[in-house]
């Protein structure tokens, strides 16, 4: 996974995140000078991976197809489905929002989005926390662990993206409109990349 993959693939959750919430703030830069944490981070992307685990059920995720890996792997990010034991804590990361993006005009309180705005914004921003990680770590991914991730991870987000595509685009104005239109495009193109790799 070179750099410039990471790099655009964290502007491109960035942008997501910014588009979703209506603010001009630098989400990924709050995440990397630690103004927006979490109650727990994995070490970038192998450790991400290797965490990958099981499912509520016991079952290994990596062993799960179709439906069942989708919902067990987004449930596990905490993204799509409500439950789970998700890595990200939706608590912690709702008040860390809610504290650095106050109600302001056009801005979007975290706390007032739909349900399936704020697990997009709560996968994204972790994702972005795993891949700053990534940016940092001695060690770098291997094809499989960028596989694991791409097929795993960033896909299904990407495919949560786009199934909410139109009534998240509903809720924002023209400008973020068009930077949410851009940001999928930009996290489409990430995938790809990552996919042939």
């Amino acid at each position: 996974m070179t750099d410039d993959t990471i790099e655009d693939t964290i502007k491109s959750l960035n942008d997501i995140c910014v588009a979703i919430l209506q603010t001009n703030r630098n989400i990924a830069q709050d995440i990397l000078i630690g103004k927006l944490s979490f109650a727990s981070t994995t070490v970038g992307v192998s450790a991400l991976v290797a965490s990958l685990g099981t499912a509520g059920t016991g079952t290994a995720i990596a062993s799960l197809s179709g439906a069942a890996s989708t919902s067990a792997t987004l449930a596990w990010i905490g993204g799509s489905v409500v439950v789970g034991g998700a890595m990200l804590t939706g608590g912690a990361i709702a008040v860390a929002v809610g504290s650095v993006y106050l109600y302001n005009g056009k801005k979007r309180v975290f706390d007032e989005l739909c349900q399936y705005e704020k697990e997009i914004v709560n996968a994204s921003m972790k994702m972005i926390k795993e891949l700053q990680e990534e940016q940092k770590s001695q060690t770098k991914a291997t094809k499989h662990d960028i596989a694991v991730l791409c097929d795993r991870v960033l896909y299904p987000l990407l495919i949560n993206i786009y199934d909410y595509t139109d009534d998240i685009s509903s809720n924002l104005n023209t400008r973020y409109k068009k930077k949410f239109a851009d940001a999928r495009i930009g996290l489409m193109r990430c995938v790809e990349n990552l996919r042939s790799v």
